[in-house]
């Protein structure tokens, strides 16, 4: 078999090649390889590469964090951060199965967002390995509303039924300036939403 690939090629799988495992020989044998799927149809095609892309985007990352302590590490899951329809949204049930073969220990997951506020309960069925920490977010990061503390504990107790109290942490669905010059929150709403959040985190500590 030609090891070569060409310059597109290279340019293009640049990030997979520099992996030991896979190097120009082994992205060869990916590029020449075919996945059968069953059961997607039509519709499900895109959905299914980008699965694909997301298993190998998590291999990558874990090659690139293996001297690090999973403790030190969180991985953030979200649909953007912005205040829009989000009807394209790709469902969390679909993309966590995956993401939870990271070697990280936190998942801070987008869940106040109104499109995502249900999927808590994916985790009925989706068994959370005892070395993970699931923090969703129960705080929205892209509206000027104040939360209320209680609406905060009822989010989080929403989570405990579902995730052992050990393994669960409250956070905020994304950040407050991830976009430079830009954020739709008011910085002093910004606090006001936070300190929502730990009054919450201790209402809700105080059932669970």
């Amino acid at each position: 078999m030609n090891s070569k690939l060409n310059k597109n090629q290279i340019e293009r799988f640049s990030r997979q090649i520099i992996l030991k495992n896979i190097g120009t020989i082994g992205q060869k044998k990916i590029i020449k390889s075919k996945v059968l799927i069953i059961g997607m149809g039509g519709l499900g095609c895109p959905v299914a590469e980008f699965l694909i892309r997301a298993e190998k985007q998590i291999e990558c990352l874990n090659n690139a964090i293996k001297n690090i302590d999973s403790s030190s590490i969180r991985l953030h899951i979200c649909w953007g951060n912005y205040e829009g329809p989000h009807l394209h949204d790709i469902p969390l049930e679909k993309i966590m199965p995956i993401a939870l073969k990271a070697n990280v220990q936190t998942y801070l997951i987008e869940s106040s967002n109104p499109r995502h506020s249900h999927e808590w309960q994916i985790f009925q069925n989706l068994k959370i390995p005892k070395d993970k920490i699931i923090a969703p977010g129960v705080i929205d990061s892209t509206t000027n509303f104040v939360e209320h503390p209680e609406v905060v504990k009822n989010r989080i107790l929403t989570f405990s039924k579902v995730i052992d109290a050990e393994q669960l942490l409250a956070g905020t669905d994304c950040g407050f300036s991830t976009f430079a010059g830009f954020g739709n929150v008011d910085e002093n709403i910004v606090y006001k939403k936070l300190e929502a959040l730990v009054r919450g985190a201790e209402l809700a500590s105080k059932v669970i």
